[in-house]
């Protein structure tokens, strides 16, 4: 096995599943990780859906996309798609403004 093959299968085993236990502890670290920088990069945001939901949905996230990137900061972006797409949020006013002021902020021009 190569070491690319054995660091994707060991990645999906192990990080990208949310197991419980030990199993789990990579999966924890990563969403620690993500939490810390998103909260930092997106303060309103956090603010406005509250620390406790904020957390709730970057664990989510994590569990459909991992970031490309050691610091996370490749899941700024997709983590403001998740949180249009979850029905719960739809209807909620202030934090689709939230979600907007966070994605005019961090979009990309080409």
């Amino acid at each position: 096995m190569q070491l690319s093959e054995w660091q994707a299968e060991f990645f999906a085993e192990r990080v990208a599943t949310p197991n419980s236990g030990e199993a789990g502890v990579y999966f924890r670290e990563q969403v620690f990780g993500a939490v810390e920088v998103l909260s930092g990069a997106l303060p309103d945001l956090e603010a406005t859906l509250g620390a406790q939901n904020f957390r709730f949905f970057v664990r989510e996230m994590l569990t459909v996309h991992q970031p490309s990137d050691a610091l996370g900061h490749s899941l700024i972006l997709p983590f403001l798609d998740f949180l249009e797409s979850r029905d719960e949020l739809a209807e909620l006013d202030r934090v689709r403004r939230a979600i907007e002021d966070a994605r005019a902020r961090y979009a990309v021009t080409d």
